[in-house]
């Protein structure tokens, strides 16, 4: 595991021409269980962030009595196609400086999707269809929202650790702690601008 920890982090430090010469690390189980196990945390965050947006839905209508648990349950396979199928090759894409920028406005266009699935109960690709539709005319808007609440995440971290080593225990409650809190204002930033798309007229 410290193999393949060292290696990812030589990958965060060189740019596209010197990645594409970087030897694989060695894969033993460990590393297998390390990066199946990193996968599923990623994973469930993303759904946590998505149910931080349902319940901000479910707030925010005067129907909210169908706003349950089942509900939730229901859309997860919607859910996880964008996960999968669309996430993850933009978080792909991101790990390229020169292509980062394309990556937040990919982003920032397929941002209401969850919201559209769960309010409008359509499938993934629909959804994200809807989602770069709706968002016309605010997808920079969209994109500050996302810089600002990750750069002020950011900044709480790096103040952290000037009080606490990076490698205490402290600091990583800490860090999780802001970083679930980071998780959640996305979720229900995405309920919001949905609410905010609902009240612009589209154009036909």
């Amino acid at each position: 595991m410290k193999a393949i920890l060292e290696w990812l982090k030589n990958v965060e430090t060189m740019n596209g021409a010197q990645i594409s010469q970087l030897s694989l690390p060695v894969i033993s189980k460990e590393n297998i269980v390390f990066l199946a196990a990193s996968f599923i945390v990623s994973i469930l965050f993303v759904l946590f962030l998505f149910m931080a947006t349902y319940i901000f839905l479910g707030d925010h209508t005067e129907d909210n009595q169908k706003y349950n648990l089942k509900g939730f349950l229901l859309r997860i396979p919607s859910l996880l196609a964008i996960i999968l199928l669309i996430l993850i090759p933009i978080n792909f894409i991101a790990q390229y400086p020169m292509f980062l920028i394309l990556a937040l406005f990919m982003i920032s266009a397929i941002y209401l999707s969850p919201a559209i699935i769960f309010i409008e109960k359509t499938s993934s690709l629909e959804s994200v269809l809807k989602s770069v539709k709706k968002t016309y005319g605010f997808k920079f808007s969209i994109f500050m929202n996302i810089l600002t609440i990750y750069s002020l995440y950011q900044i709480i971290v790096w103040l952290v650790s000037l009080l606490i080593t990076e490698s205490s225990v402290g600091f990583s409650l800490i860090d999780g702690f802001f970083f679930a809190f980071f998780v959640v204002s996305i979720g229900r930033n995405i309920g919001a601008f949905y609410k905010i798309a609902q009240e612009i007229p589209q154009s036909t």
